[in-house]
């Protein structure tokens, strides 16, 4: 085993590194994955319209990272325009719940008094 792997693996075996890296691992995994995804579209007209295609069908608070397109020859001189956008969905948080409120300040908390 190579020596920097072997530092390493003591390293993460110790007792004081270990709960960080439970706790590192533990927030990590809290926050949940970005989802991912691309979409394709297709045009026959020109590439600038694949590529709003595309564009229009990225679900809403997605980010887009990446565009790609392409000139597709179909025969007799006739190009279709393909673009791909990928995206990145932020990971859904649940949402907190609203504190309650405060009694008002004299007023009795037992029922009845």
């Amino acid at each position: 085993m190579p020596p920097l792997l072997t530092a390493i693996r003591t390293s993460i075996r110790s007792t004081a590194i270990r709960p960080a890296c439970v706790l590192l691992l533990g927030l990590s995994l809290a926050a949940g994955p970005a989802l991912a995804g691309s979409i394709t579209a297709d045009s026959v007209m020109d590439k600038a319209g694949a590529r709003q295609d595309a564009m229009e069908q990225v679900p809403k608070g997605a980010t887009i990272t990446r565009t790609r397109c392409q000139e597709i020859e179909i025969g007799m001189d006739n190009i279709r325009y393909r673009c791909t956008v990928w995206y990145v969905k932020p990971p859904m948080v649940a949402p907190t719940p609203a504190p309650s409120p405060a009694p008002a300040p004299g007023s009795s908390s037992t029922p009845g008094s």
